[in-house]
């Protein structure tokens, strides 16, 4: 690289540096981060006007299941923190379609929940999944997985 090449090259940076400068007032920051991680929900009140919204965390839901036997299921599963003797909500989705109240269930003392559940009489998927309403100190929660039956000929 020739000495001309090297002096054009460290010009051009001066000069980027230079307008970089001019176009970012030495006052600008960094947008700050977002203060939820994805696991929380900001909280609109009519009561906290003027203060920052205020973020409710979610529950975890644990959903798991299994075949009793052939044609019979059973669906289970914990939530945390302490959510005993309160209720539950297990929704199903029938094929490609919304998700529908099915069951409503109330936990144990120590916050687990279970039940038997139907499978379909045709063919298709059938998917459940469990979540608690929203309460003062949390969002409304879904479990954390989602549990398919499906049914076929055979």
């Amino acid at each position: 690289m020739t000495l001309r090449q090297t002096l054009g090259r460290a010009a051009g940076a001066a000069l980027t540096v230079a307008l970089m400068g001019l176009a970012v007032p030495p006052t600008a920051t960094a947008a700050p981060a977002p203060a939820h991680d994805g696991r929380t929900v900001p909280v609109a009140s009519s009561a906290r006007v003027g203060v920052a919204a205020a973020e409710k965390p979610f529950r975890t839901i644990t959903l798991d299941g299994e075949m009793v036997e052939p044609g019979r299921f059973r669906i289970m599963g914990q939530v945390s923190p302490a959510y005993a003797k309160r209720p539950v909500l297990v929704e199903r989705k029938l094929g490609g379609g919304v998700f529908k109240p099915y069951k409503k269930l109330t936990t144990t003392k120590r916050s687990k929940y279970g039940t038997s559940v139907a499978p379909r009489k045709d063919l298709g998927k059938v998917i459940y999944r469990v979540r608690t309403r929203e309460t003062p100190d949390y969002a409304e929660s879904f479990g954390d997985h989602i549990y398919v039956i499906r049914t076929k000929r055979g």
